[in-house]
């Protein structure tokens, strides 16, 4: 193979590498916004059961 065909395929590659490294950063960034949902939620839920318990 030509080292354009090589490079070609190389710069093909870095490119979908770099496009799953984002599609993985980008569910990471949603679950991590989901967790801190959760957690608003469980600690609204503390303060909500520590009240009535009073």
């Amino acid at each position: 193979m030509s080292k354009m065909t090589n490079i070609a395929k190389l710069s093909l590659n870095s490119k979908t590498i770099t496009d799953e490294v984002n599609g993985i950063a980008e569910t990471l960034e949603t679950q991590t916004d989901a967790i801190k949902q959760i957690n608003n939620g469980v600690e609204l839920n503390r303060i909500i059961d520590g009240h009535n318990q009073q």
